[in-house]
């Protein structure tokens, strides 16, 4: 966002209100009303995308009025960083967007904090829930923030206007991560495709899995998730082609039920501690590994694999060169020295992205 506060006196627009003081709401509401598209050499009339990176700001009170171009806009990402002393600014700044922009089908909020886990700071869930109760077009919801939602589970929330509305909105999502664990959310997504939760564990994805029968691309990354969870999921969602298991809590016992289903395009399986450090289990998961790709290795066009101390073995790597040749991106997460990468750099014809690293994460 430009700094306001620092421009030329000459840059000043005459019989405009100084900005120089204005709360960000303000600031937010003028940008969004003048705003125009960079791609023309003329300007435009509407935008039909917008990114805004927000620092949270003590003292924001006012919400920007609507009427502006912003109606127009069908995509809208907000990057974030709150903090734990202003739990209010960024999600009522991120109100006021929705707000300007009610033709909006994709929303993606992004909370720069939670990716080392800093993040304490929760979104009521009345303003989710007005966000939804905005936005009758919506199809794509990401949130990648933590929900205070000591309600959500009661059935007055729902039978309220508010939950009501939000309840409807759910129904026409195609993709949509929310960290928002209840059985009555879960009931609402009959058309899901896409399940984005990191804050999810069994009971939760259950739910989920359970009622979005349709799911496609299912994100775990991060979460609880245990061996359970997994194979309630793979019993109810027989279409899933993305699975990304990357951080959870699965064991070798996930494997062998990834051998029975479908082969999946993607497949996340790094920095799973239990899976490949924990004693005797890290040997049973190299021989399902291994496995793994014969049966169900022929469509994989992405995979992720290993743990900080994890030390990838010859057979593994000869079965991904012999059955994997569809792989365009490999991540491996251990101990794999210069000439394994280059063999499998080379081997691999298709592929275009090879990672590989053995530092610790990020706490």
């Amino acid at each position: 966002m430009p700094d306001f506060t620092e421009a030329p006196a000459s840059t000043a627009l005459p019989d405009r209100p100084a900005l120089r003081n204005a709360p960000l709401s303000e600031i937010l509401s003028h940008v969004l009303r003048f705003l125009y598209p960079l791609n023309g050499r003329t300007r435009q009339r509407t935008f039909v995308a917008c990114t805004l990176r927000l620092a949270s700001e003590r003292g924001v009170r006012g919400i920007p009025a609507g009427g502006t171009r912003g109606d127009e806009v069908r995509r809208l990402r907000i990057w974030a960083r709150d903090s734990e002393e202003d739990r209010w600014s960024v999600p009522i700044l991120s109100y006021a967007a929705v707000t300007c922009c009610k033709n909006i089908r994709v929303i993606i909020f992004f909370n720069l904090w939670l990716l080392c886990s800093r993040s304490k700071v929760a979104w009521p869930l009345p303003i989710v829930a007005h966000i939804f109760r905005k936005c009758p077009k919506l199809a794509v919801f990401i949130l990648r923030a933590q929900v205070e939602a000591p309600d959500a589970n009661s059935a007055g929330f729902w039978a309220r206007a508010l939950g009501q509305s939000m309840r409807q909105a759910l129904g026409r999502l195609r993709a949509l991560a929310l960290p928002l664990s209840n059985t009555k959310a879960a009931a609402a997504l009959p058309h899901l495709k896409i399940l984005s939760g990191g804050l999810l564990d069994d009971p939760s994805l259950n739910a989920y899995a359970a009622e979005c029968l349709q799911l496609v691309k299912v994100d775990l990354r991060s979460s609880s998730v245990t061996d359970a969870g997994v194979k309630e999921l793979l019993s109810y969602c027989l279409t899933i082609e993305e699975l990304d298991l990357t951080e959870t809590k699965i064991t070798c016992i996930t494997i062998v039920a990834l051998k029975e289903y479908r082969p999946p395009a993607l497949l996340g399986l790094g920095y799973n501690i239990l899976l490949f450090e924990n004693g005797e289990n890290a040997g049973n998961s190299d021989v399902e590994l291994a496995n793994l790709p014969r049966l169900r290795g022929s469509k994989l066009t992405r995979l992720s694999l290993g743990s900080p101390k994890y030390r990838v073995s010859a057979d593994l790597v000869c079965v991904l060169l012999e059955t994997c040749s569809r792989l365009r991106g490999l991540s491996i997460w251990g101990l794999a020295s210069a000439f394994v990468l280059e063999t499998i750099a080379r081997r691999l014809t298709n592929l275009r992205s090879l990672e590989h690293t053995a530092s610790e994460r990020c706490e």
